[in-house]
């Protein structure tokens, strides 16, 4: 049972104040700690294993709180989800011939759910009260099973209202349960149902409750509610529509402009380089999330090979895991179609704000300060979906491409800078030939790995991959490096011709020894640059294949 803990002793202990949230759409008001963020979603998410991969459930919730991180290294947040959701229709058709209520029907079936889909039942399902108004609720304990890498303790309480069950679900690492306990047990004596009663169903009392016109926040709610019926439903079903696509990818970009804009940096524009969308079609395909394609090329190659000239920065993110996608096709388990609008604001609200399960890559990704472009993947289909976010530093206007197709082995960079930068140096990466073999063995990591290190040409600062966090940690990798291994190589010819405060390079160096060296594979040029302020960044880049 819930521990007795009074919303006034919980404050006066931990020295925090309450907020209100409320919503006029689901009828319903909470308070939470002011210590606590919250997202307004749409399905509950289920992470699975090691990998940052969500599961989307038809459980109703559209809003959640997510407790404090601990330090920077904490990688889960427990979260209390707020939820609303039609009776099943197997649930009204019993209820015409069981002297059972609706509410002890649903508690059945909701067991039966649990235990079909491998979750351990930790205590008796027991009868309760809660929210302001002592509603008569179910509550059940539950644990994920044995498979999962950290195992979650999960507490549903929930309750029949006009024929439908409202409910809270509190989710957290088993091991931190109890802490956060008191803080869930005063949000959910918080809770407050604020629509009228329609009548009293079979079994149950009815809550006193007036009719009170709330506010909401502003959310991808009222864009899509704002959407003709015949266009939403293109959505949901005609997945393979370009146009829909299109939309959904300018959605993207106003969603991430305005989450650069929050935090003072500049927007980005839509990049038209086509690697993105392959690669969450690729991803949608095998139902596994990866930075890699099947194929085995890391984000920057397949870039490249689409005629890309910048510095990559790759975020993935994937609703649907295959062994329940099959169990929601066949209808084993009652599943949430996916709504892409929706979807969309959910996993950019997790990248950006509750990011720690990534030690906060994605987040970092998006705010980076260097960006200039964003190329835009998504794909999906009923149950799953796939984005892939590829943030572009596009800082050279090329005169030419970065190619060697001469037989001499020489590349050739020119080209004009932009933003007032000045050219710093160039990096050279190496990696093997991508195959499928090397999908297979290295799909997994959440993060994709740069090639090494192997040669530079003018200083040696070895940021092409980095993720960008600070400037400070750039220069101190810079300055850092053990180098003793890296080839410098001197420029053939080189020239800078300065324009006002535009700087315009034509750099020319033979690679032939690195490929004596490496053989065949992919020789990724990096191109380092400085800002105004003497910064150092990856300012372009392209990957270049020798393979005969």
């Amino acid at each position: 049972t819930l521990p007795s803990l009074t919303e006034e002793s919980f404050k006066n202990k931990n020295k925090i104040s309450l907020r209100t949230y409320q919503n006029l759409v689901y009828g319903i008001k909470i308070q939470y700690p002011d210590n606590w963020t919250f997202s307004e979603e749409n399905g509950s998410i289920v992470r699975f294993g090691q990998q940052q991969k969500y599961l989307q459930l038809d459980d109703g919730s559209f809003i959640a709180f997510y407790s404090p991180l601990k330090n920077n290294n904490d990688t889960y947040l427990a979260n209390l989800r707020v939820y609303v959701k039609d009776l099943p229709l197997e649930i009204e058709k019993l209820s015409n011939t069981s002297h059972l209520s609706l509410l002890d029907l649903y508690a059945i079936y909701f067991l039966h759910t649990l235990k079909y889909s491998n979750f351990t039942i930790s205590e008796p399902i027991t009868k309760t009260l809660f929210g302001i108004d002592n509603t008569n609720a179910i509550k059940i304990l539950y644990m994920t099973g044995d498979g999962q890498q950290q195992q979650q303790s999960i507490l549903d309480i929930f309750t029949l209202y006009n024929n439908k069950i409202y409910g809270l679900r509190y989710t957290s690492e088993s091991n931190e349960y109890s802490k956060y306990l008191p803080a869930v047990k005063t949000m959910m004596d918080s809770y407050e149902i604020k629509i009228k009663k329609e009548n009293k169903e079979k079994g149950i009392e009815g809550i006193k409750a007036e009719t009170e016109r709330l506010q909401t926040n502003n959310s991808v709610d009222s864009f899509y509610r704002m959407l003709p019926d015949n266009i939403s439903n293109n959505f949901t079903y005609n997945n393979s529509s370009k146009s829909s696509i299109e939309l959904l990818k300018q959605y993207t970009l106003s969603k991430i402009n305005q989450d650069r804009q929050h935090f003072g940096k500049h927007h980005v524009n839509l990049s038209l380089n086509n690697a993105a969308q392959y690669q969450a079609e690729n991803i949608l395909s095998t139902k596994y999330m990866s930075h890699l394609t099947t194929n085995g090329e890391k984000p920057y190659m397949l870039y490249s090979k689409l005629g890309g000239y910048g510095k990559l920065r790759q975020n993935v993110a994937v609703i649907g895991d295959p062994y329940f996608y099959s169990k929601c096709i066949s209808g084993e388990i009652e599943c949430k179609k996916i709504n892409p609008f929706k979807t969309l604001n959910l996993l950019e609200d997790i990248m950006v704000y509750n990011d720690a399960h990534a030690k906060w890559h994605h987040r970092y990704n998006i705010l980076d300060n260097y960006s200039t472009h964003v190329s835009l993947g998504i794909a999906y289909d009923d149950y799953s979906f796939a984005l892939v976010q590829n943030f572009e530093n596009n800082y050279i206007n090329f005169s030419n491409p970065i190619v060697t197709e001469n037989s001499d082995n020489h590349v050739k960079i020119s080209g004009t800078l932009l933003n007032n930068t000045r050219f710093h140096s160039i990096e050279i990466y190496y990696d093997n030939l991508p195959s499928n073999s090397f999908y297979e063995k290295y799909k997994d990591p959440n993060q994709y790995q740069p090639g090494k290190l192997i040669a530079t040409v003018k200083a040696a600062t070895n940021i092409g991959f980095d993720t960008g966090i600070s400037n400070s940690s750039l220069e101190k990798n810079s300055s850092n490096i053990f180098l003793s291994n890296i080839i410098m190589l001197k420029p053939i010819q080189e020239s800078y011709f300065y324009s006002g405060n535009t700087q315009t390079i034509s750099i020319e160096f033979d690679i032939l020894s690195l490929i004596k060296e490496n053989k065949l594979g992919v020789y990724t040029i990096v191109i380092v640059l400085e800002d105004q302020n003497h910064n150092i960044f990856p300012g372009g880049g392209h990957s270049i294949f020798y393979n005969e």
